[in-house]
């Protein structure tokens, strides 16, 4: 982003708060798959949009990185409640513990991704973080919705979350 970087800090920080909550208020109304999802797509949008975006247009380029900021900050949010009830009592903590270690293993490899891009194309950023929230949103699709459900307390009925009961 260009400007005043710390109108720009501000305006970002400020971004997540609202993001924050929307997920909170969507996720116990409509549930957690669609706003998961949602959240991701509209994200890849921004950085698909951010791509085509002309240098000179900075009210349009921060508008775009804002929305795209509060979408991943209301992915954030409900990652964290999703996972949460999809894993059993028992290995909850162990399981989750291991799901923020992948993620964390993400941000340390994601600011190198300029470096690279510069190498191979400028774009390539977001291009790939768009291609990855893509993914991200059509994977959510395949997993169970868990809203309304009892958490699991073992591995068993962690396996019939979502499924119909006869």
């Amino acid at each position: 982003m260009s400007g005043n970087r710390y109108l720009n800090y501000i305006a970002v920080s400020a971004a997540e708060i609202p993001g924050y909550w929307t997920a909170v208020l969507l996720m116990g109304r409509i549930g957690r798959k669609p706003v998961l999802s949602g959240a991701f797509w509209v994200c890849a949008a921004c950085q698909i949009g951010y791509i085509f975006m002309p240098e000179d247009l900075y009210a349009v380029s921060l508008a775009v990185y804002l929305v795209g900021k509060f979408s991943i900050a209301m992915v954030m949010t409900s990652v964290y409640v999703y996972t949460a009830e999809l894993y059993p009592t028992k290995y909850r903590h162990s399981l989750f513990a291991f799901s923020s270690m992948m993620g964390r293993i993400g941000s340390i490899l994601a600011p190198l991704t300029p470096a690279f891009g510069a190498a191979v194309w400028d774009d390539l950023p977001f291009a790939l973080f768009a291609g990855f929230a893509l993914l991200s949103g059509s994977l959510v699709l395949i997993t169970p919705e868990t809203l309304g459900s009892k958490l699991p307390d073992t591995m068993e009925e962690a396996e019939q979350i979502g499924r119909k009961q006869s």
